[in-house]
């Protein structure tokens, strides 16, 4: 939820909290360790709605190679030059 309401896809009165949305832009957001399979239906739902800019590092390919995983990340913020919302699926960790 706090991705969607950042990135202006939320319910409307949370993602005008600071002005007008988004609060920061889905090229300058990165989600990394999200599942893509065995998803009940309302997460494969969210999964769907996620903005084609959004950045993303499923968690299967955290898995397999965190570091170049954490490379990519790092290459990905550096190339926004103002900053970015790195937002982590921290279920990954189970």
């Amino acid at each position: 939820m706090d991705l969607a309401v950042l990135t202006g896809d939320g319910a409307a009165p949370l993602i005008r909290l600071a002005g007008t949305p988004p609060m920061v832009p889905a090229s300058d957001a990165i989600l990394l360790g999200h599942r893509t399979s065995d998803l009940d239906e309302g997460a494969a739902a969210d999964l769907a709605r996620l903005p084609n800019a959004l950045r993303r590092i499923n968690a299967a390919t955290m898995s397999i190679d965190p570091s170049t995983a954490g490379q990519r990340a790092a290459a990905w913020l550096a190339s926004t030059g103002q900053g970015a919302w790195l937002h982590v699926d921290l279920d990954v960790l189970d």
